[in-house]
């Protein structure tokens, strides 16, 4: 079945509260002048309210993720009292390669420019994302929103030298100019059955990461060839059954890799690691080979 609900991702930061550091006090939140009033137009469009964030700090020690978790309670809290919006769902990524604290210390597929926060949105709420924005006031935000197939905005939030050279659809002043714009042109998105979607508490276990694991890789790699099968969409190649069945099999190479790392005994597994890494090459050129094929 096609993927229909359509979202509106928010960056968190300087996007839709005033916070240009790292902060872990709840009782530090301020809202951005009439950005709950914004939420609340773009909820009442149709749009699902999705709140995408790096938080590095945690990985330097700033605070730490039930820090995190407080925090974007008291946002939801806020916006919900201000205007009578909801937030949807909260997604952070907590790593940062230059971090001090070593289980965060690593890049992710999750940390932004990546796109990994949106796709697992995508799975999550069945989301079209050829039909969902991405908004936020810093370059990565919009490089996020285009790997992950959206349309994008930059806010420049107070910030007028940013008017220069972007890769976003669009630039505004504010978040309030973003809804209008999203909401305001062409036919507008259908309503949404909101009787599904739940209340999100922040910091529930579908919303935060978890330190990367030993099929790490494997996220990774599914995230790549992800961008790469709405890559050839958007450039019109043919998407034919070879295509398919070859990326079928390198995704259960991967998954053999995986299992035989974690459950045979390890001179057993050296030997099928190598084969599937053999098998995953040729794969892979053969996808390439595929994809220049039109």
């Amino acid at each position: 079945m096609t993927a229909s609900v359509r979202a509106v991702f928010l960056d968190r930061d300087d996007t839709i509260i005033q916070n240009s550091g790292d902060l872990g006090d709840p009782d530090e939140v301020r809202l951005i002048a009439d950005a709950a009033a914004a939420i609340k137009q773009l909820q009442e469009a149709g749009y699902r309210i999705i709140v995408i964030t790096n938080q590095g700090g945690v990985a330097r020690g700033k605070y730490s993720e039930d820090d995190v978790d407080a925090v974007n309670q008291r946002i939801a809290h806020l916006i919900t009292e201000e205007s009578g919006a909801l937030i949807d769902r909260f997604y952070y990524c907590p790593f940062h390669p230059n971090g001090s604290v070593t289980q965060y210390a690593c890049e992710h597929p999750w940390r932004k420019p990546q796109p990994g926060m949106l796709l697992q949105a995508a799975d999550d709420l069945d989301l079209d994302l050829a039909q969902c924005w991405m908004v936020g006031d810093q370059e990565r935000d919009i490089e996020a929103g285009i790997a992950a197939g959206c349309r994008t905005v930059l806010v420049r939030t107070g910030q007028p030298e940013q008017a220069g050279v972007t890769k976003a659809d669009l630039l505004v002043a504010t978040l309030t100019e973003a809804a209008s714009a999203i909401t305001g042109g062409g036919e507008g998105p259908p309503e949404t059955d909101r009787n599904d979607v739940d209340s999100h508490t922040p910091g529930s276990d579908d919303t935060t990461v978890e330190a990367a694991g030993p099929d790490d890789q494997v996220i990774t790699r599914l995230t790549d060839l992800h961008t790469e099968l709405r890559a050839m969409r958007a450039a019109g190649s043919e998407f034919t059954a070879g295509r398919l069945l070859t990326m079928i099999a390198l995704i259960l190479v991967l998954g053999l890799a995986v299992g035989c790392a974690l459950y045979m005994e390890p001179q057993s597994a050296v030997v099928w690691v190598v084969v599937a890494g053999v098998g995953e090459l040729a794969l892979i050129g053969l996808v390439l080979l595929l994809g220049r094929q039109r």
